[in-house]
């Protein structure tokens, strides 16, 4: 009887979301790719209401959603800040030893992989629930 990994396909395609985020950033370092997607999202889901951020959670593979929902508090308050400053500032506190002009460039990295794979409906929702300054983003 085969050794069948039930979590194989779970890890390969939180693998290939993280491949896409470093490969948009131009690095060969997995962990940077991991830090980009993983601060992004929690800057992205503290800015969402809690249906919404529920919603663009259930569209994550198993691994990354798992990822986007650490530390999460849906009690909590919402990140009351709208600039698009202040989401890449906290996406810079929450890589150590990130620049602030690489925050801004790892946002894009990984709102680019997560615009590819999230249905265009998720994707607008979730636009329309932002500011209008991190809509353009």
């Amino acid at each position: 009887m085969a050794d069948h990994d039930p979590l194989g396909p779970a890890v390969h395609k939180a693998q290939e979301w993280i491949a896409e985020v470093r490969d948009a950033l131009g690095v060969t370092d997995r962990q940077r790719g991991y830090q980009a997607i993983r601060a992004t999202l929690h800057a992205l889901r503290d800015r969402l209401p809690v249906n919404e951020a529920a919603h663009l959670g259930a569209q994550l593979p198993m691994l990354i959603r798992g990822v986007y929902y650490e530390g999460w508090d849906p009690g909590a308050n919402r990140k009351t800040e709208r600039s698009a400053d202040s989401f890449f500032e906290d996406i810079r506190q929450e890589v150590p030893g990130m620049l602030p002009s690489e925050a801004k460039i790892a946002a894009q990295a990984a709102l680019t992989v997560l615009t590819r794979h999230v249905s265009a409906g998720e994707i607008d929702d979730v636009r329309s629930s932002l500011s209008a300054p991190l809509r353009k983003m």
